[in-house]
């Protein structure tokens, strides 16, 4: 059920912006091809599930401008 998942994506420094915290209605299932992006249109918290398209995050990507690229970064998932 995706509104028992906390999605954040961590860059390699360690800065972590939320993207999707316990959206969509109780029993709602998929992300299909979602795409996190800050000129969408459509917050992901307004949004209903299965969420595909491109929405926006919860967090600010903007929070990684002036980070590095390189290194590895982190998608974190969790089924609360």
């Amino acid at each position: 059920w995706v509104n028992d998942l906390d999605i954040f994506l961590t860059s390699p420094t360690g800065v972590e912006v939320e993207l999707s915290t316990g959206n969509g209605a109780a029993f709602a299932q998929d992300y299909i091809d979602t795409t996190f992006d800050m000129d969408a249109t459509i917050p992901i918290t307004g949004a209903a599930a299965p969420f595909t398209g491109t929405f926006l995050p919860e967090g600010d990507l903007n929070d990684f401008n002036g980070d590095f690229s390189v290194g590895t970064w982190t998608l974190t998932v969790t089924d609360t």
